[in-house]
């Protein structure tokens, strides 16, 4: 949770900073902050299984740059769509977001572990027929035990390539932000100079329905007496 605050504040920090010197800004610090995210926490799962603490400071730290797309990544979504599609956008970046990651992601890391196991397991019993356990310690639970973290620590290394794939895509959006904003902003104009005719022709309309409504019966009935024949 910690990582998560530190993450949404340092970017929203970042983006207020470098947007007006730089318009491109926003989907690059996305980016760079996933491909800084990336090494942490591929270097966490590595040393898991020996510096724990390590372990834990470097996906700290990772999580943090992590987090930092969150509020840009909205920011973003309502400059490049216009306002009458904004809703339909984020119901869509929603379903994506917890379809393709939050729904299905723990689901096919363990269908990865689990289809790697029968690999693992082999290898691991043949190192400890080569280097047998001391006395009294249990084999088969090491066994069980590391056979399980290394198929766990195989199946994350796909959430870093997947990772390492979001960043370079919101690399590539910023060469696309200024021109989808330009068409958001061209297109508020438009709306705006319609808004403005249509009000132009609206305003004579109402002041003759007005007119008409304040002409009292009784002066009509005389102006259709004088009418000559």
């Amino acid at each position: 949770m910690l990582a998560g605050i530190f993450g949404v504040l340092l970017g929203v920090t970042l983006s207020q900073k470098l947007r007006t010197r730089f318009p491109r800004s926003d989907p690059l610090i996305c980016g760079i902050g996933l491909l800084i995210s990336a090494p942490l926490i591929l270097a966490g799962l590595l040393v898991a299984d020996t510096y724990t603490n390590l372990c834990f400071v470097l996906i700290f730290f990772g999580q943090v740059f992590l987090n930092m797309n969150w509020s840009i990544a909205t920011d973003i979504k309502l400059y490049v769509v216009v306002p009458t599609r904004r809703s339909t956008a984020s119901a869509l970046q929603i379903f994506t977001g917890k379809a393709l990651g939050d729904a299905i992601s723990p689901y096919l890391i363990g269908l990865i572990s689990d289809t790697m196991k029968p690999v693992i397991q082999p290898k691991f019993e043949e190192s400890l027929k080569l280097n047998p356990l001391p006395i009294g310690q249990n084999s088969s639970l090491l066994l069980n035990t590391e056979v399980n973290f290394l198929s766990l620590q195989y199946a994350s290394y796909v959430a870093i390539v997947v990772q390492v794939l979001g960043g370079f895509f919101f690399v590539a959006a910023s060469l696309f932000l200024l021109q989808d904003k330009s068409k958001v902003d061209l297109a508020l104009a438009e709306s705006g100079e319609e808004d403005e005719e249509r009000l132009k022709l609206t305003v004579p309309v109402q002041r003759e329905m007005s007119d008409l409504s304040n002409v009292s019966p009784v002066s009509v009935e005389g102006e259709a007496l004088n009418v000559p024949t």
